[in-house]
């Protein structure tokens, strides 16, 4: 008789072993599923107004010869009202579907402008216009 070391095991106990192992990741993954579906909801998972409102951010961002032009286009990099570059206003234009027919800011109205700020800064917080924000006393 074989020592119990060397016995051959039973089929039946290192198959459960497998699906204890199996059933402990699809346990763990499914733990993880909240958080992970959390953060990937991306640009137009919230929407939130600056708190000095858009007008009050476009004085500040694109006011040329006394005027907030919403049509702003210096040569910078950032367009329209609110300043935004090119990469900003193509992630957040698809959560607004009047946006998305507009290449760059500076052609969208202001109408359509403040509604994708709206989830850019959900997104990015005060962030996303560093000075105004400092300016208006919020950084």
């Amino acid at each position: 008789m074989l020592p119990l070391s060397l016995a051959p095991r039973s089929p039946l106990k290192s198959g459960s072993f497998v699906v204890r192992k199996i059933l402990a990741l699809v346990l763990f993954v499914a733990a993880l599923f909240p958080f992970v579906t959390l953060n990937a909801a991306g640009p137009c998972s919230r929407s939130i107004e600056h708190p000095a409102g858009w007008d009050r951010v476009a004085e500040l961002e694109a006011r040329i010869n006394g005027k907030v032009r919403w049509d702003a286009n210096t040569g910078n990099g950032f367009y329209g009202g609110l300043q935004f570059s090119r990469s900003t206003w193509n992630r957040h234009k698809r959560c607004v579907p009047e946006a998305r027919s507009y290449a760059r800011a500076d052609h969208a109205p202001p109408a359509v402008q403040k509604a994708v700020a709206n989830f850019t800064f959900g997104e990015q917080g005060f962030a996303a216009w560093p000075r105004t924000s400092s300016k208006l006393g919020y950084r």
